[in-house]
C-alpha cells in the first residue's frame, strides 16, 4: 500500500488584488514590505492557513495557498489583510479576487510570466 500523502484533498487559492481589481489606492493600503512578509505569513498559520506565498508589488498583491477548505480560507485571508490595513473585510473584499483550482493556476502562470501586469512582459515578478 502506497504512502497517504498528508496533503491530498488540498485545492489551490488566490485571494488577491491587481489593476485590475482595484483602485491604486487600496493596492497601496495592501502592499507589504519584504520585512513584513515573514510576520504576515505567521499570521496566517496562526489562523490555519500553515503554507501560503505573498506576491506583494507595487501594481498587486496575491496570496496563495493550497488547503481543503477554499471558502474558510479565503475569508481568514480576507480578515488577515483586513485586519493589517485597518479596513472593514467585506469594503476590502469588493477590491479582492478569489479564484480556485484550475482558475488559480491559470492566474499564477499568467502572473509569473507577466501576461496578467499592467506593462507585459515587465519583470518585477521574476
Amino acid at each position: 500500500m502506497a504512502p497517504s500523502h498528508p496533503h491530498r484533498a488540498d485545492r489551490y487559492l488566490v485571494v488577491g488584488a491587481n489593476h485590475l481589481s482595484s483602485s491604486l489606492t487600496l493596492r497601496d493600503r495592501l502592499f507589504i514590505e519584504d520585512v513584513e512578509v515573514p510576520e504576515f505569513l505567521a499570521h496566517l498559520a496562526n489562523v490555519g492557513i500553515p503554507r501560503a506565498i505573498v506576491i506583494s508589488t507595487c501594481d498587486r498583491i496575491d496570496i496563495l495557498t493550497a488547503i481543503p477548505n477554499l471558502q474558510e480560507a479565503a475569508g481568514r485571508i480576507v480578515k488577515a489583510l483586513a485586519e493589517r490595513t485597518g479596513m472593514d473585510g467585506a469594503a476590502l473584499a469588493i477590491g479582492l479576487y478569489t479564484l480556485t483550482d484550475d482558475d488559480a493556476v491559470r492566474h499564477v502562470f499568467a502572473t509569473a510570466s507577466s501576461l496578467d501586469s499592467q506593462i507585459l512582459g515587465e519583470p518585477q515578478i521574476l
